[in-house]
């Protein structure tokens, strides 16, 4: 079953998708090579560091910013057929990193409780 690891896994294999997607693959045509890059790869980094502790919040925050990316990724497979497969990834990604957060909500796991409830 998905845990912890999984989020941290599939967070970091989605940083270096985007690398590989606008860095190298397929390049914004309106942005650049490093334009396009940039802006996909910031939104991932910002919460980097508190994904990587796993800690509660941090892990719902990197869920908020994935749901754009999932939207993103859906368009782009609609309607372009070359960079279907990149889009595909970036949706499996994105939903093992949603299953994985629901299998640490189901089984109550101990992801850093800040507040007593």
């Amino acid at each position: 079953m998905p845990g912890l690891g999984t989020t941290r896994i599939a967070w970091l294999a989605l940083i270096g998708l985007q690398l590989v997607w606008f860095g190298w693959l397929a390049p914004s045509e309106s942005l650049g090579r490093l334009g396009g890059t940039l802006f996909a790869l910031v939104p991932l980094l910002l919460p980097l560091w508190w994904i990587l502790r796993l800690g509660r919040d941090g892990l719902v925050i990197g869920g908020m910013i994935l749901l754009g990316y999932f939207c993103f990724a859906v368009v782009e497979a609609w309607v372009a057929p070359s960079v279907r497969w990149l889009a595909m990834a970036q949706i499996a990604l994105i939903t093992t990193y949603f299953v994985a957060l629901l299998a640490i909500r189901r089984r109550g796991s101990g992801v850093d409780d800040e507040s007593s409830e």
